[in-house]
């Protein structure tokens, strides 16, 4: 395990408040189909390939972490389709009853995506 350099994590952590910072700001102030579009725009990982680049992350890490996020999204994409009906069809519905059942269902797909990942990464790295 390799040092921590406070000083890159610092600069990644201000980098990912800015992302988180300014799609809120997008999302309230703007519009929520603006905000949802900048913050699927990969900038995030074009950053995050960066860094790891400037880290000296081996290719096959890097391309094992980017296969992990395509199946992740599916997994995101559950989290926000069940908030999103929850909203919809429940006004009174607390926001933690909100949260809890969308992260049940992040788990759930979560777990299956999981599964799936780990035998092509076993089959394939």
């Amino acid at each position: 395990m390799s040092k921590i350099n406070f000083t890159r994590l610092l600069m990644k952590m201000l980098v990912g408040g800015f992302i988180i910072s300014t799609t809120s700001y997008i999302a309230k102030d703007i519009s929520p189909v603006y905000a949802g579009l900048f913050w699927s725009f990969p900038i995030q990982l074009i950053v995050l390939y960066v860094f790891l680049l400037y880290d000296k992350t081996s290719n096959s890490h890097i391309s094992q972490f980017f296969l992990t996020i395509s199946f992740g999204l599916i997994n995101i994409a559950a989290f926000c389709i069940t908030t999103a009906l929850l909203l919809y069809h429940f006004d009174n519905m607390s926001p933690l009853k909100v949260i809890f059942f969308s992260l049940i269902s992040w788990t759930i797909v979560g777990y299956i995506m999981f599964n799936v990942i780990t035998k092509i990464i076993n089959t394939y790295y």
